[in-house]
């Protein structure tokens, strides 16, 4: 992470669980890791010109079952809690329920997100889930000098 970085508000952790026409069948297919640093991110499928991983895009895959703009995970600061909003006509599922364009449901620490190929957990920044690799680890304490004692 750069100096520049912000500490992540969250994470996407899962697998790609099949691939397109185009893969090739014995290759393993890819582990999906992706940190949330702003308040608000889109989900959706990459290798399109404008739909670049940037800050707030995470390019999941290339599969035709994902939308290029599939869903949008934000913070919901009136309700003090994370949401998913899904964009595309081909649905999600989320903790095992299915959910059609323009439905939104609020998102817990480990929520399953299910979207075309790729199966996703949310998780938050705990300690239990060892999000601490994602941010640099805090300088070290200074030495303490003893006090200065004056001389007579």
């Amino acid at each position: 992470m750069s100096a520049s970085s912000p500490p992540p508000y969250a994470k996407l952790s899962g697998k790609i669980m099949w691939g397109d026409v185009y893969s090739d069948p014995r290759a393993p297919l890819p582990d999906l890791n992706f940190v949330v640093r702003t308040p608000s991110v889109r989900l959706g499928r990459s290798g399109f010109h404008g739909f670049e991983e940037s800050e707030d895009f995470l390019a999941l895959c290339t599969h035709k079952a994902l939308s290029r703009h599939h869903a949008t995970i934000s913070w919901q600061q009136a309700t003090d809690q994370w949401e998913i909003l899904c964009k595309s006509k081909n649905g999600m599922v989320v903790d095992q329920a299915f959910y059609m364009k323009d439905e939104r449901v609020e998102l817990e620490h480990k929520s399953s997100i299910k979207i075309g190929p790729c199966a996703l957990y949310f998780l938050l920044p705990t300690p239990e889930d060892d999000l601490t690799d994602l941010t640099p680890p805090p300088p070290p304490p200074q030495e303490q000098q003893p006090p200065h004692e004056p001389q007579e």
